[in-house]
C-alpha cells in the first residue's frame, strides 16, 4: 500500500540560494568560476596584459621553428651517417683492390 504523503522523484525542490532554474544558475556559477580560474592561471604565467596575444603568437612561432630545426637536424644526421657508411665501404673496397686481398 502506498502512503498518502508519498512524493514523486521528478519534482525538484526550489533552492533558496539560486532560484527556480537551478541547472542554469549552477552552470552560470561554474562558468564564472572557470573564467576566474583561467584569468588567475594566465596572470600566474604572465599572460594577463595587452601583449599576451603577441607573446602567445611568438611562443607558437618558436615552437614551430624548434620542431622544424629538430626535423632538419635529424635528417642531416641520417644523411651524414649514410654518407659515412658509403665512404667507409668505398675505402674498404679500394683497400681490398690495392692490396690484392680479394684474390
Amino acid at each position: 500500500m502506498s502512503s498518502p504523503n508519498k512524493t514523486t522523484d521528478t519534482a525538484k525542490p526550489a533552492s533558496p540560494m539560486f532560484g527556480q532554474n537551478h541547472d542554469t544558475d549552477w552552470n552560470m556559477v561554474m562558468e564564472q568560476a572557470a573564467r576566474r580560474g583561467a584569468r588567475k592561471a594566465l596572470a600566474e604565467i604572465g599572460l594577463d596584459d595587452q601583449a599576451a596575444c603577441r607573446d602567445v603568437r611568438d611562443l607558437r612561432e618558436l615552437l614551430i621553428n624548434w620542431r622544424r630545426i629538430r626535423r632538419e637536424a635529424t635528417r642531416s644526421l641520417i644523411t651524414f651517417g649514410v654518407r659515412a657508411i658509403l665512404i667507409f665501404m668505398v675505402l674498404m673496397a679500394a683497400l681490398v683492390i690495392s692490396t690484392g686481398m680479394g684474390r
